[in-house]
């Protein structure tokens, strides 16, 4: 059963919403502070997840600050996190722009807008395997004040933290707390000044790409890519971001709404880079299919979406996956809503091959359900386990090459023992099970308890990988032993 998480914002709840059964159940009380009008958040979806077992939101206040807050699972209650000391601005609109956890830690990023001149992007991250421990702010102006500053889309790549902005491309380094102090607008100079910048991050064979709605044409689509061989400790020179010049169809203006991510690109379950987008005259469903250096451009729209996709215009699209399974499946699940009111949302499969199945409608009947949905193609973070077991990875180490000793505590609210299954991948999509050297804690029944044990695996590494490589995601899966 998968259920991810959002936000109500007709009644300032944060709420589960399950793909298998279709339905919306409210995950605690209000948080009484939390802005709920249609200014908040301005695309900034990946503002609720979790973190070693607790739940968190990112949020605006309707008095123009932002805060953190934390869930009790106990007493069913929200609290600001008394480590992050909420920030206020006296010009300018804060906006939360996302969270997102990066190896054993928390990072929160936000855009100021609107400022007299001083708009910007600041971050705060979290003390390693901490939550309530939190490193002061550090802010990043931008060069010129946008006509549109609003916070754009992120990801987590590298183990740092991309986002956009209509200033351009922007990272942040969370090992080393260093925020880029340039915005990166591409070989051609076309990320930055955009009329709306809300584009959409995925990557893809070890390389990063994003896609955004360009001016002229107004609403042809353009794809940049950054190659596998940045890194933090040397970033490519910039222009980093590459257009690949490829002929996208498009559909007309975009109609940037709160929450409406009009594009989403993504890795679909056959391993192809896919694009959802919309605009003034319609919808489209294409695949760029890469043959060596290049891509071949199939459009599926006629034969691989339902009319009441494709026929209707401006539509904002979400993604969210859950691969716990272990099946390699991305099980892609595609949230389809309309800025209309009553607002409907509509959840999809697509198993990359045939047209898109839908699996059910998520109405507004009556009940003031006005969700903020998360758009993560990784949606580890974004996924409720409080009745599953969890792993939090805490270090990762090298005591001699080919031998990594992975540290991590799993935890379970009944204390069920558990099997793990570390897992290794090379390109952020597939996943293999790591091969296990001798003197470790083992990965069959192993004790838990609701506040977490500790174990470590060590991943005879010289067993899977042939040569060296710059970037290897790794993971532990629990599950009930036995089951």
């Amino acid at each position: 059963m998968a259920k991810f998480l959002a936000y109500n914002r007709s009644d300032r709840q944060v709420v589960t919403v399950n793909t298998v059964d279709v339905a919306v159940e409210a995950l605690g009380n209000t948080i009484a502070g939390a802005d709920n009008l249609a200014n908040f958040p301005n695309r900034s979806e990946n503002v609720v997840g979790q973190f070693r077992g607790d739940y968190y939101m990112l949020y605006r206040t309707s008095t123009n600050e932002i805060h953190l807050s934390v869930l009790n699972l106990i007493g069913g209650t929200w609290a600001d996190v008394p480590g992050f000391v909420a920030v206020t601005t006296g010009s300018g609109t804060l906006i939360p722009l996302a969270l997102q956890v990066v190896k054993d830690r928390l990072v929160t990023l936000w855009t100021l807008s609107n400022s007299a001149g001083i708009d910007g992007v600041s971050v705060r991250r979290s003390s390693a395997d901490d939550g309530s421990a939190w490193s002061p702010t550090i802010t990043q102006n931008f060069a010129t004040q946008p006509t549109d500053s609003r916070a754009g889309a992120s990801v987590v790549w590298h183990n740092a933290v991309f986002y956009s902005t209509s200033e351009g491309i922007g990272y942040y380094d969370p090992a080393a707390d260093v925020l880029s102090p340039v915005y990166d607008g591409g070989n051609d100079a076309g990320i930055t000044g955009q009329v709306a910048n809300f584009g959409s991050f995925t990557f893809f064979s070890g390389d990063l790409y994003y896609v955004l709605p360009t001016i002229n044409p107004v609403g042809v689509p353009t794809l940049y890519k950054l190659d596998k061989a940045w890194s933090t400790t040397s970033p490519t020179v910039l222009p980093a971001w590459s257009n690949t010049l490829l002929a996208l169809p498009g559909t007309g203006n975009v109609i940037i709404n709160n929450d409406t991510g009009n594009y989403s690109l993504f890795v679909n379950r056959n391993k192809v880079i896919s694009l959802l987008y919309s605009g003034a005259f319609g919808t489209k469903l294409i695949t760029l299919t890469k043959s060596g250096g290049s891509f071949a451009l199939e459009d599926l729209t006629d034969t691989h979406l339902p009319t009441a996709i494709s026929g209707e215009p401006n539509l904002g699209f979400a993604l969210y996956v859950d691969d716990r399974r272990r099946t390699n499946e991305q099980h892609t699940i595609i949230v389809h809503f309309r800025p209309a009111i009553p607002q409907s949302i509509l959840l999809f499969s697509w198993d990359g091959i045939t047209p898109l199945v839908q699996t059910g409608t998520l109405d507004d009947g009556g009940t003031g359900l006005d969700l903020m949905v998360p758009d993560a193609e990784r949606g580890d973070f974004r996924t409720f386990t409080n009745n599953q077991p969890s792993c939090h990875l805490d270090d990762a180490s090298q005591p001699f090459p080919g031998r990594v000793r992975i540290d991590y505590t799993v935890q379970d609210a009944n204390a069920r023992n558990v099997d793990v299954i570390p897992e290794y991948s090379l390109d952020g999509q597939t996943w293999f099970e790591m091969a296990q050297g001798d003197g470790d804690s083992g990965k069959e029944d192993l004790a838990t308890t609701a506040g977490g044990v500790s174990y470590f695996f060590y991943w005879d590494a010289y067993v899977n990988l042939d040569g060296n490589y710059e970037q290897v995601d790794i993971r532990v899966v629990a599950r009930i032993s036995g089951v």
